[in-house]
């Protein structure tokens, strides 16, 4: 990191910004991908977010959509259109919320300290 920082000129604050995304990206792909197994241990699906045209999909297909649940889950949007049926998705999604929203906070405390940083140094510039 210290050499992309000279490189490519960031200060320390965006250092961090882009630490931080980076975590969350990794976060996000490894619930992703524990979500689709976590499905995997019921038979045919059954009773699980799967069940029905989710199992049909190919690897990828359900890869996005899990991905998209995890970032749904993480970001508190929560759409609803996937839904938990089994008591491990309810523990993992418990889990997951409970991440998402310090790790949102996190981030957004974080970005309103880069920027403010940002400000008082040009401002005194």
């Amino acid at each position: 990191m210290k050499y992309v920082r000279e490189v490519v000129s960031l200060g320390f604050g965006f250092e961090r910004l882009f630490f931080i995304t980076f975590v969350f990206l990794m976060v996000t792909h490894i619930v992703a991908c524990l979500w689709v197994f976590f499905a995997g241990f019921s038979e045919d699906y059954k009773n699980t977010w799967m069940e029905g045209e989710f199992s049909e999909m190919s690897a990828n297909e359900q890869y996005l959509v899990s991905f998209y649940w995890t970032v749904t889950t993480i970001t508190t949007v929560g759409y609803g259109d996937i839904s938990i049926t089994s008591n491990t998705e309810r523990i993992c999604c418990i889990l997951l919320m409970v991440f998402g929203v310090v790790g949102f906070g996190l981030l957004s405390g974080s970005l309103t300290n880069i920027l403010h940083n940002y400000d008082d140094s040009n401002a005194k510039f």
